[in-house]
This record gives structure tokens, C-alpha cells and sequence, in this order.
């Protein structure tokens, strides 16, 4: 998709043996943080993340393959960082998801800014810093 001549849309996955794993739909310069200090800069949007269920703990009791939500999530903050959005992420996440956005990936709940059902999550300029760092400050 474009809009003023720029890519406003990346799609990526993970494959593994040629089976998908995970994929993600990311969306440029349409989404603005509501959080301080980044309130109103721009931030990439994730659409849409989506593990492969043979990969989803709570679905089967061996998954495949661990931690494909993590690389997909850290592949939107590099994506993020290569934009000059400086790690500024933000999601509308499902609420089957929400622990793992508030937990694994450091993301903070914004209230005022929910829509259909969903939470929307922000992760800062800082929280994207500590994510990249594996969690430590």
C-alpha cells in the first residue's frame, strides 16, 4: 500500500522446513503514541501478529517452536528503529493476547484509546530499549 509515494504497509514471516511459523502485517506513519514523552510522534502499528498454533503453548503441550511472537515483536521494533520512529510501537491486541503484550514484551495499556473490544498497548521509545536488551534495564 502507498500513500505519498511511500511503502505504508510491510508484511514479513517466519519460516521454518517451509511451514510458516508466525506472520505480521506492520503499518507506517498512520498511527500516533499517545504515551508521554512520545505523545503524538509517529509509531509503527502492528495490524496484525499471528503465531502458527502448533507453536502456542496453551493450544498443544509440546510446541514447536518457542518464542516466534518474541522475534516477530522484535522485528517490528528494528523496523520501527530503521523508520526513525526510535523503537515506538503500538497494537490493538486480542485478549487472549494482552498478557503477553503487558508481560513479555514490556508493552504499557493505554485506556483511552481502545476500540472494538480490543486494548490498545504502546511500547515506548525506552520499553523498545529493554525489550531489545532481553528484558533488562
Amino acid at each position: 500500500i502507498l500513500a505519498d509515494g511511500l511503502l505504508t504497509v510491510r508484511c514479513f514471516g517466519i519460516e521454518v522446513n517451509r511451514e510458516w511459523q508466525g506472520l505480521a502485517m506492520l503499518e507506517l506513519a498512520a498511527h500516533f503514541a499517545h504515551l508521554k514523552p512520545d505523545q503524538g510522534k509517529p509509531l509503527v502499528c502492528v495490524e496484525f501478529l499471528e503465531t502458527a498454533p502448533w507453536n502456542i503453548a496453551y493450544l498443544v503441550s509440546e510446541p514447536r517452536y518457542g518464542l516466534i511472537g518474541v522475534r516477530m515483536m522484535e522485528a517490528a521494533i528494528r523496523l520501527s528503529l530503521n523508520e526513525g520512529f526510535h523503537g515506538r510501537v503500538g497494537l490493538l491486541a486480542l485478549p487472549q493476547a494482552e498478557s503477553f503484550y503487558e508481560e513479555t514484551c514490556r508493552m504499557t495499556r493505554v485506556e483511552e484509546a481502545g476500540r472494538h473490544g480490543m486494548a490498545w498497548y504502546e511500547l515506548t521509545q525506552e520499553a523498545a530499549s529493554v525489550f531489545l536488551k532481553g528484558g533488562r534495564s
